[in-house]
């Protein structure tokens, strides 16, 4: 498997028959969910459009986000059906989607804070704050799992096990903060004063903020935790 920093003692387990079975199902449902969010992505975007004229900063952040997911899923798709094998430069590609999606995923949240507060210095602090902490576990991970992936040496993979669980760890306490931020806004700000047609946002909002942290506890705190 020829490539920059492939060393020649790197080893690719091809995936078989059952799980390339598996995650075609998968792409399937993902493909499906894909459709229904541009479908409400679109309708967003035609609302916004009739109120300013211009698309807010929101729904250009929706669509980065979601044009992000579909290809990352695209490319890892085609690697399990043995279109290319690994290399640098499909590591490279996804590891910049995921990034890139990561930061448009918090910066949804972040703006959608920013409906409900005043605009100012901390709204400022909260957006380029998050930005600034994503860029540097960001820089990590490129520093880190790349290496790990591509089996350089055993130190960066013993490395990258227990740093790829904190920094699951760290985003998760993040996305945890900034969902229940805005769950709290929403209900001081809007339920309280009697705007009970937003219950049905902040209960969706908590169902989805389960969902999504108990992903990223899943993934990124058993070692923590000294689960095994």
């Amino acid at each position: 498997m020829p490539g920059p920093f492939i060393k020649p003692w790197f080893r690719y387990s091809k995936p078989n028959e059952d799980e390339v079975a598996i995650a075609s199902i998968a792409w399937g449902a993902t493909l499906a969910c894909s459709v229904m969010s541009a479908a409400q992505a679109v309708r967003q975007t035609r609302r916004s459009w009739r109120r300013l004229q211009k698309a807010n900063g929101y729904i250009v952040l929706v669509w980065l986000e979601w044009m992000a997911n579909v290809v990352m899923g695209i490319i890892t798709f085609c690697l399990l059906r043995g279109i290319y094998d690994l290399s640098f430069e499909f590591l490279f590609t996804i590891l910049s989607l995921w990034c890139f999606q990561v930061h448009c995923l918090f910066q949804i949240i972040i703006n959608r804070i920013g409906f409900l507060v005043e605009p100012g210095r901390r709204m400022r602090l909260l957006r380029w704050g998050v930005f600034g902490f994503l860029c540097a576990l960001n820089i990590s991970v490129f520093t880190i799992w790349i290496p790990a992936q591509l089996q350089i040496n055993s130190t960066y993979m013993a490395i990258n096990e227990v740093w790829d669980r904190v920094e699951k760890a760290l985003i998760c306490v993040v996305d945890l903060g900034l969902n229940l931020t805005f769950a709290c806004l929403v209900r001081s700000q809007l339920i309280n004063f009697g705007l009970n047609k937003y219950k049905k946002l902040y209960y969706f909002n908590l169902c989805m903020m389960s969902l999504s942290v108990s992903t990223d506890v899943r993934a990124g705190t058993p070692w923590l935790l000294g689960w095994t």
